[in-house]
């Protein structure tokens, strides 16, 4: 991995995001702001020399991911290990219900996410682990060129604290909006949930074209 570069990029909005409800492995499409955030992030990397774009196989990576790859000419390359956790029977419910219904499971979640298995669903360190598993073989795949992975904020998440050598605690603090990139370069991470792209001035988008094309 000594020359490749990852560029992190979270999926576009979807209807459930903005009702705070769990994802999970429901094939929820974006709405219209996600579609726009999507050829906002494509617009951002348009003429970047990019090996190929991978993405997780759910339809809102998937539509995110699809006019980037147009706008890199790179071939976009599905993987089901990228996908967001299983969230069982959670999925489709808000945080207002797990309070509500779930009080000690959601606690008990928010207290160590790493260890915690929703109902139904998959281990949130055993999601982690394949995506870890995913990350790592794009990465010797491409050891001097840049690839880009669209997918889930948990899987995201995973990746960062794994470079991090966080805990549960740093799982929970790392922010992943829609439509953010970040960027893993030689093993560290250069940047984290950078959104300007999606509403920045001038000099921020000078700043990220000589970081995407000049290598600064």
């Amino acid at each position: 991995m000594e020359g490749c570069r990852v560029f992190l990029i979270r999926h576009g909005q979807t209807a459930w995001n903005t009702q705070s409800r769990l994802q999970g492995h429901t094939d929820v499409p974006l709405d219209a702001v996600g579609r726009e955030q999507a050829l906002l992030v494509a617009q951002r990397f348009a003429g970047a020399n990019v090996a190929a774009v991978y993405v997780s196989d759910l339809i809102r990576a998937i539509e995110t991911a699809r006019p980037i790859a147009h706008a890199v000419d790179a071939p976009l390359i599905e993987r089901s290990d990228l996908r967001e956790a299983s969230f069982g029977d959670w999925e489709g419910l808000t945080r207002e219900d797990l309070i509500q219904h779930h009080a000690d499971s959601y606690e008990a979640y928010k207290q160590d996410p790493l260890n915690f298995t929703p109902p139904g669903g998959e281990r949130i360190s055993v999601m982690i682990d394949r995506v870890l598993g995913a990350y790592r073989e794009i990465s010797d795949a491409h050891d001097a060129s840049d690839v880009l992975i669209v997918t889930s904020g948990g899987p995201l998440k995973g990746i960062a604290l794994n470079l991090l050598e966080g805990t549960s605690a740093t799982f929970h603090r790392l922010r992943t909006d829609n439509g953010a990139v970040s960027l893993v370069e030689r093993g560290w991470l250069t940047y984290w949930n950078d959104t300007h792209h999606l509403g920045q001035d001038a000099s921020q988008k000078r700043l990220d074209d000589a970081l995407l094309r000049g290598r600064l």
